[in-house]
């Protein structure tokens, strides 16, 4: 958060053969992540509010783009989400996103799945198997979940929001459809810093709920 860091990335086409394998992108650049809270951080200032930032890297065959986001003051979510009655509607892709209403143009993807052949994986308690399902929110803010599916040009798409809390969990409803769903979220503190003589702080970089 105080200053650039260095960005490598190796994207590979991959053969049989390990020796045939071809380099997509390759790439090593100096990137900082929203310049204005890092000027601020760096003039002793408190930022106070949430940004995204993106770049785009071309290489020979194919163009990267990486685009990060800082959460101030920030606490972790932990999701869950869980079919307590029905099913999903037959023939539906779907997708579950997160994100914090002060920058809700940058969703988080916590499950996607595709053109209604593939249906919602659960556990034997009705409980998704999402692909991620932490996300950072402004203890300030408001977290929102969206759940979302459609066939063609039938579309459906249901929203529900959390108030952070410093610990404990909220749970809520979410209905698509017939599918009566329950969202539970865990809520827990960032350190401010890292205890002295813990070896992550020899990096001198502070956590960002700070």
């Amino acid at each position: 958060m105080f200053g650039p860091m260095r960005l490598d990335a190796i994207l590979k086409v991959r053969r049989t053969n390990e020796s045939g394998d071809k380099v997509l992108s390759l790439i090593a650049e100096r990137y900082e992540c929203c310049e204005s809270i890092n000027y601020q951080a760096s003039n002793g200032e408190s930022a106070i509010r949430s940004c995204v930032s993106s770049e785009k890297y071309k290489s020979k065959l194919s163009t990267l783009e990486l685009t990060c986001g800082i959460v101030v003051k920030s606490i972790e979510a932990t999701i869950s989400v869980r079919i307590v009655e029905g099913l999903w509607p037959d023939g539906f892709s779907g997708q579950f996103t997160a994100f914090t209403a002060s920058v809700s143009h940058m969703r988080v993807s916590l499950l996607k799945f595709g053109d209604g052949s593939v249906p919602v994986s659960a556990a034997a308690d009705g409980t998704l198997e999402l692909s991620r399902r932490v996300v950072s929110v402004e203890i300030f803010g408001e977290l929102r979940i969206c759940a979302s599916g459609w066939n063609g040009s039938n579309k459906v798409e249901r929203e529900v929001s959390f108030q952070p809390l410093k610990s404990g969990r909220s749970s809520r409803p979410l209905t698509v459809g017939s599918c009566e769903m329950e969202v539970t979220v865990c809520w827990s503190l960032f350190p401010f810093r890292y205890p002295t003589g813990c070896p992550s702080s020899s990096n001198g970089v502070a956590n960002k709920a700070g």
